[in-house]
């Protein structure tokens, strides 16, 4: 198929927004968190602390041992070896191109920051691994202190700042906790600045929210079942003549985000919806091949070291995915590319037209 590369001067999508979760890391080694290998399933396994508790700030609270012992397993143990995937890779293009307006992130890897994506256009929905703060004093470490103290076999980090000559209730420890031996230490609970059911979100959440929904002209939802408010909601809340995509593995939970979305819907002219079922990261490297982009995209790779990522053989590229890829990018280069007549639908499916929120 032939695109014609002047498309993009025209510049029909100037403002993307992406919206990644969990599957776009599993191919850096990190588990996602809600199939059958994922975060809740191996801690059920390991511990008592079921999936509705584990991220819970009151169970954090009284006892902290459970999540860090999570977080050391799956984050920290490995975390210098962790390396940005495709769809990192991906997103840093974007924003390279100037047509990131922002990159909404349920991940709290940072591997976004690993890519080289400005900070200025990712917003850490559920927070980041790369800072903490103490619940005691607010006093700010780098994960690195947090990944020490794990490291050293302590199993809770705790603060080392000097503790404050006052000797109000606020600064002792809590009726019926541990006593720990103080010596003259905060030694209060370094909780990683991650997002926990029960806490507010991030202040950088709502900075641009509303500038971004109007604004966005192309929605692309990467690696993420949206089964997590408020996020679940960005998709239906984008302006109206906004396109949107979403790519998942999972045919079931495809769905279930189809119809979340057309829940809200009314009649409008806008542009049509695309639900592409495959791997997220094939489906990228493909839109990126119908674009004309692969020694960009090669480049952008080997600079920020991204992982060899090799398609899960019981998802390999079908002629159906492909040619969803391949009418999406004319899409956006205004090419007349169609959908094949015998494309199958259970690779993708193209959606109702772009509704209003009701």
């Amino acid at each position: 198929m032939a695109l014609s590369p002047n498309g993009w001067k025209e510049h029909q999508f100037e403002n993307i927004v992406v919206i990644t979760g969990a599957g776009i890391s599993v191919a850096s080694g990190i588990p996602d968190f809600r199939s059958s290998t994922g975060v809740y399933a191996c801690s059920q396994s390991s511990s008592s602390t079921t999936k509705e508790t584990l991220f819970d700030l009151e169970s954090f609270t009284e006892d902290p041992l459970p999540l860090f012992e999570l977080l050391q397993s799956v984050f920290f143990d490995k975390e210098t070896e962790r390396q940005p995937t495709p769809v990192h890779a991906f997103v840093k293009l974007l924003s390279d191109k100037g047509l990131l307006l922002r990159n909404y992130t349920q991940n709290i890897d940072n591997l976004e920051d690993a890519a080289g994506v400005p900070t200025d256009t990712v917003v850490h929905c559920h927070g980041t691994l790369a800072s903490a703060t103490c619940m005691r004093c607010d006093h700010t470490y780098q994960s690195s202190f947090v990944r020490e103290e794990l490291k050293s076999g302590k199993g809770v980090a705790r603060c080392n700042q000097q503790r404050s000559t006052d000797t109000s209730a606020t600064h002792a420890p809590a009726t019926g906790a541990p006593q720990f031996l103080w010596n003259n230490r905060c030694n209060g609970i370094v909780k990683p600045d991650i997002v926990l059911f029960g806490e507010d979100l991030p202040g950088q959440w709502g900075k641009h929210l509303a500038e971004d929904l109007t604004k966005c002209d192309l929605l692309v939802v990467l690696g993420t079942s949206l089964a997590v408010e408020p996020v679940q909601s960005l998709v239906t809340q984008v302006n109206n003549k906004c396109t949107r995509i979403v790519v998942n593995n999972d045919t079931e939970v495809l769905q279930n985000i189809k119809e979340h979305m057309t829940e809200y819907q009314e009649p409008s002219d806008s542009d049509l919806d695309w639900f592409v079922c495959g791997d997220c990261h094939t489906i990228v490297e493909e839109l990126v091949k119908l674009a004309g982009w692969q020694d960009e995209f090669k480049q952008v790779k080997e600079k920020i070291g991204t992982v060899e990522h090799v398609p899960p053989a019981q998802q390999p590229i079908s002629a159906g995915v492909e040619a969803a890829a391949a009418a999406l990018v004319g899409h956006l280069l205004r090419t007349e590319t169609a959908l094949t007549p015998d494309q199958d639908p259970e690779e993708t499916e193209h959606g109702p037209k772009r509704q209003k929120t009701a």
